[in-house]
């Protein structure tokens, strides 16, 4: 999904169970959350895990994502304490 500003992308990397940051004018890719391996916990960067993550989508203000992967939906916000699951 691409942020309303069009400055990044996030993207769900299915295999690797992780969600991967990419910097539209550079190219440049770095792993925002995901141990790289596969589970359902909630956490912060690699404290979080994913189980073949396959969608995400970027609120339009940029604030947050949800990710949706096999088993749960996962909000991704930097101001918020962790990653939440909502089953």
């Amino acid at each position: 999904s691409i942020s309303q500003s069009g400055d990044f992308a996030l993207v769900a990397d299915k295999g690797n169970h992780n969600i991967r940051h990419i910097t539209i004018a550079t190219g440049v890719v770095t792993t925002l959350a995901g141990s790289g391996s596969s589970g359902s916990a909630d956490g912060t960067g690699t404290y979080a895990s994913f189980n073949q993550p396959f969608r995400v989508a970027v609120s339009p203000d940029n604030t947050f994502a949800l990710v949706a992967d096999s088993h749960v939906l996962q909000l991704l916000c930097p101001r918020c304490p962790g990653f939440r699951q909502y089953k």
